[in-house]
Parts: structure tokens; C-alpha cells; sequence
């Protein structure tokens, strides 16, 4: 095999960017497969969300409200959603079946209008009694510009 693609130099290089190559898109269908199971697992819970972009680079995120909690005594969570193409389907706000556990390290699968929004990101949850977090939000919401 290394002769046919050009002597043991360049079928070295060949061999071993074939092996890299493999790694990485076993690891993309484990990680799809993952999702998969969280879109449809039974850890489910109806939550309210909004919709902002970041104003420089533009990505979309969810924040994220506990529909059944009282929003001044649940935190809010910051999803960033896997493709800004994602956004544009989405209405500004609105109530989502939101799949997996409500934890700060866990990855969240919104149901919305009767489809999956993807991410690959884990939930954040926000403190808004921190002098951080409320500036992300404030800049997520496009109220001051900086490039954070």
C-alpha cells in the first residue's frame, strides 16, 4: 500500500492521516448516537425560552427559564445552539420539551415546533448575582457591544 501512493514517504503520511480520519468520525458517530438518545430520553421537562445572537460573531443562543419555577428563584441556563442556520427557523421566544437532566454539565436537547435544536455544547447555568455572568447576558442581548 505505501508504493502505490507514491514510495514510504508519502505513504506513511497517507496511512496515518487514514487512521486520524477514522478516529475522528468514529468519534462523531459516538457522540451522534448520544444525542440521539438524549433527543428521545425520558428526562423530560417544559421550559421557556428566548433566543439571542451574539452581536459580533453571531451565534445563536437559547436561554433557557424552568417553565414551572419562579424565573427570579431558578438561574437561567444559556444553550449555544451547533449552526446559526438553526435561529432562523425560530421564532424569538416561545416553550420548549427540553430533553436531558438540568445540570450545569449536561448537554440539552430543546423540542421546538416539533423539532430537535442541536447543540454540541453542555448547558450553562448562570448566576445573575455575578457582575460576569449579567454582562453575557447583557452582550448576548446586544445592549452593549464588546468583544468578548
Amino acid at each position: 500500500m505505501l508504493h502505490i501512493f507514491g514510495g514510504a514517504g508519502r505513504g506513511w503520511f497517507f496511512l496515518v492521516a487514514s487512521v486520524g480520519c477514522l478516529a475522528v468520525l468514529v468519534s462523531d458517530v459516538r457522540i451522534v448516537r448520544r444525542l440521539a438518545r438524549l433527543a428521545t430520553s425520558k428526562d423530560l421537562h417544559q421550559m421557556c425560552w428566548l433566543l439571542l445572537r451574539e452581536p459580533d460573531a453571531g451565534d445563536a443562543y437559547l436561554v433557557l427559564y424552568r417553565a414551572d419555577d419562579d424565573p427570579d428563584e431558578a438561574p437561567p441556563m444559556l444553550l449555544r445552539l451547533a449552526k446559526k442556520s438553526q435561529a432562523r427557523r425560530l421564532p424569538p421566544s416561545g416553550v420548549a420539551d427540553v430533553h436531558g437532566l438540568l445540570n450545569s454539565v449536561t448537554v440539552l436537547v430543546p423540542w421546538i415546533d416539533g423539532s430537535p435544536v442541536w447543540t454540541r455544547h453542555p448547558v450553562t447555568t448562570l448566576d445573575l448575582t455575578t457582575e460576569r455572568d449579567r454582562g453575557r447576558l447583557t452582550y448576548l442581548k446586544g445592549s452593549e457591544t464588546h468583544g468578548q
